[in-house]
C-alpha cells in the first residue's frame, strides 16, 4: 500500500512538472525582427507598445532583440513590440525619421527603440537597465506616453 501511494505521488508530481514547463514554454513569446508597417500597429488596454526600427543583418539589432527575448515572461507580458526594417524599406526609413523628429530627436542609426516617449539609439549591454526601467515605467503609466498616438494625431 505504501509503495502505491509513493508511486501515485510521484506520478502526480511528474505530471504537474510537465504541465508547468509546457505552460511556461507556451507563454514565452519570442520577439522576432519582422518587417512591419504602420498598418500593423494596434493598441491594447493591458499592454504598452514598443517600436523597434532595425536593419536586416545588423548585429546590434540582433543583440537588442536577444536582450528583449531574455526578459522574463512577466516583463514580456507588459508590451507588444512592432518592428520596422529600415535599410531595405524606404517607407519604414522615412517613418523612423519622422518618429524621431516627433520626439525632438535626430536618428542616425539602428537599432532605434521607442518606449513611450523615451528613445534608445544603438545598443550595448549598458543600456539594459534603462530599457527595462522604461518598459516598467511606461507600463505603470498604462501607455499614456505612446508616441505613435500623438504622432498620428499631429499628421
Amino acid at each position: 500500500m505504501k509503495n502505491k501511494i509513493i508511486v501515485l505521488i510521484t506520478v502526480i508530481l511528474s505530471i504537474s512538472i510537465v504541465v508547468l514547463i509546457s505552460n511556461n514554454m507556451k507563454d514565452n513569446k519570442e520577439i522576432k525582427l519582422t518587417d512591419m508597417t504602420e498598418n500593423n500597429i494596434s493598441y491594447s488596454k493591458e499592454k504598452i507598445n514598443i517600436y523597434l526600427f532595425y536593419g536586416e543583418g545588423c548585429p546590434h539589432c540582433e543583440e537588442l532583440k536577444n536582450y528583449l527575448n531574455s526578459l522574463d515572461n512577466k516583463e514580456k507580458s507588459y508590451f507588444d513590440i512592432y518592428t520596422f526594417e529600415v535599410w531595405n524599406n524606404s517607407t519604414n526609413q522615412q517613418f523612423m525619421k519622422e518618429s524621431a523628429k516627433s520626439l525632438n530627436k535626430e536618428v542616425s542609426g539602428v537599432p532605434f527603440l521607442i518606449i513611450g516617449n523615451k528613445t534608445f539609439e544603438g545598443y550595448n549591454e549598458s543600456m539594459n537597465i534603462k530599457i527595462k526601467k522604461a518598459i516598467k515605467t511606461e507600463y505603470k503609466l498604462n501607455g499614456k506616453n505612446d508616441y505613435y498616438k500623438e504622432y498620428k494625431s499631429a499628421k
